[in-house]
């Protein structure tokens, strides 16, 4: 009777949640977000009223940010001018990029948990057990997680992404009792199913 409970449970959720899901990032308005605030109202920046100094002959948004280091716009009437490293993100070809670490990063997931892989530096001990440490660093691409409700991005792991989890009672139950490495190898899969489950964004 559990079982069948659960089951009901599951498959309303993610009828529902299908309804006003973004499970992609095709309803974001194209331009720059200068702020999370920005992004999470879909207020964005159209690209028609930024400029940049160095225009480089080209369409590609992402080109011209590496490129220079501002970014001229008008808002509201007002002229203003804002350092590229300081923009949120923008969507352009119905994609989302995050700027994160100074780059910017396109999203593989944009939903209630939003999903993006970026550049770390981490550190290696190169003489692992003697006494004479020593740390090395070195460059590795992680999977990112940002909970869509206050915009905060961190490395994913299974122990971070539970406490996201932890909204819906059922799909944390499940996740919660894999074991460690099925943990680690779901988190994508697991951002999904909640996304579709519990739609926390507005479909404009």
């Amino acid at each position: 009777m559990k079982f069948f409970l659960y089951l009901f449970l599951l498959l309303t959720s993610f009828i529902f949640g299908q309804k006003d899901s973004l499970s992609s990032s095709n309803i974001l308005k194209p331009g720059i977000y200068l702020t999370f605030g920005d992004f999470k109202a879909n207020k964005p920046l159209p690209f028609d009223s930024i400029s940049f100094k160095d225009d480089n002959k080209t369409d590609n948004i992402l080109a011209k940010l590496k490129k220079n280091t501002s970014v001229n716009y008008i808002k509201n009437g007002k002229a203003g001018r804002i350092n590229s490293s300081f923009i949120w993100g923008f969507t352009d070809d119905k994609k989302l990029y995050v700027n994160f670490n100074s780059t910017f990063n396109k999203a593989s997931y944009v939903g209630s948990i939003c999903t993006f892989f970026s550049y770390i530096t981490k550190m290696q001990d190169t003489r692992p057990g003697s006494r004479d440490a020593k740390f090395q660093s070195y460059k590795a691409f992680a999977l990112f997680i940002m909970n869509f409700e206050d915009g905060i991005a961190v490395e994913a792991t299974p122990k971070k992404l539970s406490k996201l989890l932890k909204k819906d009672p059922l799909l944390f139950q499940e996740y919660d009792a894999l074991d460690k490495d099925k943990k680690h190898n779901l988190m994508e899969g697991f951002v999904k199913r909640f996304n579709e489950a519990n739609p926390s964004i507005r479909v404009y």
